[in-house]
This record gives structure tokens, sequence and C-alpha cells, in this order.
């Protein structure tokens, strides 16, 4: 056999880079999701070039800005965390483990923060009580979110700790992919939020990391609930009990 037929069989047994993915990156619902985030942020950068080009509109309307607290963004967010809580709750009461029930009330959390806006109001209370000085153009109540936004870190990595001690077949390979997501919500949620409040005297700069900020949470909300929707949705494989 010669050398270039060895070489063609064994890189036809190499896996492509599509193959290699995540399977669920490439599911209806993973895309539909997207595209939804994909809109708002889009509608978000036209309207915003308008407002300042001064074209047909002098601001951006605010339900359609990323950067309020009430806009289509942020309930399309805390839309994605009451979905996870409902799938998330569902796959517990089928029996499928310790795990989603950990994600259900890592979810509850994240939701009641969103729309309570728990870790600014404890992070004001925060730097009031212990009087933070500013560090890095960071102001004392950025600084008291930092510490809101770690006390919820602790807790999340608590309930993640407690489905890992409780694992079943599969659920390792679930508690990596949802420890990676929820890495990078905290790189957009916390991360980049200080960072957005660092360059506040910086219009663009902080236009754009504003937008990177709430944007990047709704891409990773909906990777979360393209993900759990594969793992235990109605079409998802049921684990295989250990002997």
């Amino acid at each position: 056999m010669s050398s270039s037929t060895t070489d063609r069989r064994d890189a036809s047994t190499v896996p492509s880079r599509r193959e290699r993915r995540p399977a669920f990156l490439d599911s209806p619902v993973t895309r539909a999701l997207l595209a939804v985030d994909a809109t708002l942020i889009a509608a978000n950068l036209a309207l915003s070039a308008l407002a300042k080009a001064d074209l047909l509109i002098e601001r951006v309307p605010d339900l359609w800005r990323l950067e309020t607290e009430s806009n289509l963004g942020a309930w399309w967010n805390m839309g994605q965390w009451a979905a996870l809580i409902a799938l998330c709750a569902w796959a517990a009461r089928r029996g499928l483990g310790a795990l989603p029930t950990a994600l259900a009330a890592i979810f509850a959390m994240l939701l009641a923060d969103d729309a309570l806006e728990l870790h600014e109001r404890v992070g004001f209370a925060l730097a009031r009580r212990l009087e933070f000085g500013s560090l890095l153009n960071l102001q004392p109540y950025d600084l008291g979110e930092l510490c809101a936004a770690a006390g919820e870190g602790v807790l999340l990595a608590l309930a993640l700790f407690w489905a890992w001690r409780r694992r079943g077949p599969g659920d390792a390979r679930r508690l990596a992919a949802f420890v990676g997501l929820f890495a990078l919500l905290g790189l957009v949620g916390v991360v980049l939020d200080a960072l957005h409040s660092a360059v506040w005297s910086w219009r663009y700069a902080e236009y754009i990391v504003g937008v990177a900020e709430d944007g990047g949470e709704m891409i990773v909300g909906s990777l979360m609930l393209a993900y759990a929707w594969s793992q235990f949705g109605p079409r998802a494989p049921r684990p295989v009990p250990s002997a």
C-alpha cells in the first residue's frame, strides 16, 4: 500500500472542526435563540447609529437601549433564566439527578438578581457600610457590586459542588459544560461590568464595552438554555443507571 493511500486513510479518520464542536451548537433551538440575541443587539447598534447621526431619532428609545435596566434585552435575559428554572425543575422532578436541582436553584438566584437588582442594592449597601474608597477608576459602589457578585459566585460554586458530590452517569460531562458556561457569564457579567464602570469617562469605549457586556449576557443565556434543552429536554436521552 502506498504512503499516499495511507495518509488519505489517516486523514479521513481525523474529526473535522465541525464534528469536534458540541452538537447542541448546530441545533435549531440554538440557532433560534441566538437569532433573537442578534436581532436585539443589531437593533441597538442601528438605532444608536441613527441617533448619533441625528437621522430620524434624537435618542435610542429606552425599550431598545441595552444599558438600561428595563429594556427588551433585559426582559429576554430574565425570560431565559425563567425558562431554565422551569426546564431544570422539570428534569429534577423526572428523577434526572442532583444536577438539574442545583441548576434550578442557581438560575432562580440569577433571575432574582436581575429582577430585583440584588447585587446592585447589596453592593451599594456594602460600599456605604464599609466605607469603600475608589480603586483603578472604580467608584465605591462598583467595588461593593464586585463583593456582592463574589458572594453570589460562592453560592453558585457550593451548589455545583453539591451536585458533583451526588453526580450520576454523564453528570461529570454536563457539570464541566455548565462550569465553562458560568465562567463565560462571569466574564461578561462581572469582568466586563467592572470594565464598563472603569471607562465611564470615555464615551465610545463605555458604549462598546456596555454592548459587549449586555449582549454577551444574552448570548451566554441562550447557550445555557440550548445546552440544558439538549440534556434535559423531552427529546434528550435518559441517563442509564449505573449497575
